[in-house]
């Protein structure tokens, strides 16, 4: 009496099915010629698949190639989406391995490994975190068409050099931020004409890529995107970023996008939509070769924070900025500070009656010798500290139409302006300012020759800072120093 297994359809007989082949395993392949419940079997399932009764996915592929250092992590302690299959130079690893975290012996040659999927997976959350030997990465067979969140997929892979994005399809993905966080080997992405419509939040994808030298993500219509902080953040390297018809309608946060990208000359931004971002803190801070920035079109109409938006861009030479609505912001500390060759500084339409703290403003712009504020409203500020600290060629300032009834510190105010031979404080009020210590060095450092217009009746601490100009009168409310050199002008 035959056994009643010989019936039963033996287990991985058929371990690949596709809709053009069906691959048998060999060690069954003599019962299924001469048992012709095996052929009837095999002969449904053709018809079926031809008629496309039954659907099979597609294999998905994930091909890398490892450096080999003997026994390491072939899949990373939490790996959210177990694949079916994992071949290392062709030899498969059985399921019970694959389903469990474990080490792998691997020759100290370089490796390829190729993890399969059958059918599309929903999400690649953290998929290689920290596996630090993987050093290239070939997507081009991966159906990422379900996948809906891919945040931090190649998170920490330190030796990660290339990857290849070609025909990947992330038109469900909602989250590709921390994607290739620390990657510090990455030299090269190339990300154009992927459909990223539905991605969220790039929030730090390229953070401390400190290798990265090109980036492309052009033609990218981002309409669901509304996060990019710390996108391309402390890219050293970085020397191009090819942002062309990349559409934002939607984006709400750029902070510290595109700070510390040291070696970043040129910035196209004339196809984003800024229109909803809030905050632009650290926006391009410390990009300190950045010689010609295009944001033209920037709409800053519900921004709040500018704070060190420019700061350290040492290499920029002017900046127009009369197109930007201002009207919301609060916080324009630092915001051209260390600008040391900025000349021209255009922000004649700049609204400023939301601001409350101006430290620092203008700090070591060293080659600004003038700059006109006679749209500023400062009745709400409250920190003016170094505001005009090391500005050098400063020759003269009008800023009589400075209201400060709340102004609370100023130390440094105008320290270091060499060349200033006019400034005129006329409606300064600092009577909030009860320690002297707030107001010291106050104008320390400037021209012999200043021409000084404060009203001492709203600046009573001014009484002993000015103390030594007040020893030889010359005329009503006027002083000199002893050299009969600084003129104070106090109506």
């Amino acid at each position: 009496m035959k056994a009643k297994s010989e019936n039963i359809i033996p287990k991985n007989i058929i371990t690949e099915i596709t809709r053009k082949n069906i691959k048998i395993n060999f060690k069954y392949k003599a019962k299924l010629y001469y048992n012709y419940n095996y052929i009837l079997f095999t002969f449904i399932i053709l018809l079926l698949l031809k008629a496309r009764i039954i659907k099979l996915y597609p294999i998905s592929e994930i091909k890398l190639t490892i450096k080999g250092t003997e026994y390491q992590n072939i899949l990373p302690s939490s790996f959210n989406v177990i694949p079916n299959e994992i071949l290392i130079n062709g030899n498969g690893i059985n399921q019970a391995e694959i389903a469990r975290p474990f080490r792998y012996y691997m020759p100290k040659n370089e490796n390829e490994i190729i993890i399969r999927y059958y059918g599309a997976i929903p999400h690649a959350y953290y998929m290689f975190n920290s596996l630090i030997n993987i050093m290239k990465v070939d997507l081009s067979n991966f159906d990422a068409s379900e996948v809906t969140n891919s945040e931090g997929m190649f998170f920490n892979c330190s030796s990660l050099k290339t990857i290849n994005f070609r025909n990947v399809n992330f038109n469900k993905n909602q989250n590709i931020g921390k994607m290739f966080y620390k990657c510090p080997s990455l030299e090269s992405v190339d990300m154009s004409n992927i459909n990223l419509s539905s991605v969220t939040s790039m929030i730090a994808m390229f953070y401390e890529c400190k290798k990265l030298t090109s980036i492309n993500l052009s033609n990218n219509m981002m309409n669901s995107l509304k996060d990019i902080d710390f996108l391309f953040a402390f890219c050293d390297e970085l020397e191009t970023i090819n942002l062309d018809n990349f559409k934002t309608p939607a984006l709400e946060t750029a902070y510290t996008s595109f700070a510390y990208c040291l070696k970043l000359t040129s910035l196209n931004l004339n196809s984003f939509d800024t229109s909803k971002v809030k905050n632009m803190q650290n926006m391009f801070n410390s990009c300190q070769n950045l010689r010609t920035l295009e944001i033209n079109n920037f709409n800053t109409s519900n921004v709040e924070n500018m704070r060190a938006m420019f700061f350290n861009c040492g290499n920029l030479v002017s900046l127009n900025l009369n197109h930007f609505d201002t009207s919301k912001v609060n916080n324009m500390q630092s915001m051209f500070s260390q600008c040391e060759k900025l000349e021209s500084l255009a922000i004649t339409n700049f609204v400023t009656s939301s601001v409350k703290s101006m430290l620092g403003m203008f700090n070591g712009c060293l080659e600004l010798s003038s700059l006109d504020l006679s749209s500023f409203e400062t009745s709400k500020v409250t920190n003016m500290n170094n505001m005009f600290n090391k500005c050098g060629k400063l020759k003269s300032l009008n800023l009589a139409n400075f209201e400060t009834p709340l102004l609370e510190t100023m130390t440094n105010m105008f320290s270091s302006c060499t060349s200033l031979e006019y400034l005129k404080l006329n409606n300064f009020k600092t009577t909030q300012i009860t320690d002297s210590s707030r107001i010291s060095d106050f104008f320390n450092g400037v021209s012999e020759n200043i021409i000084f217009c404060l009203d001492l009746n709203n600046n009573p601490l001014f009484e002993e800072t000015l103390e030594n100009y007040k020893n030889n009168v010359c005329a009503d409310n006027c002083y000199t120093n002893q050299n009969k050199k600084i003129i104070l002008d106090l109506k």
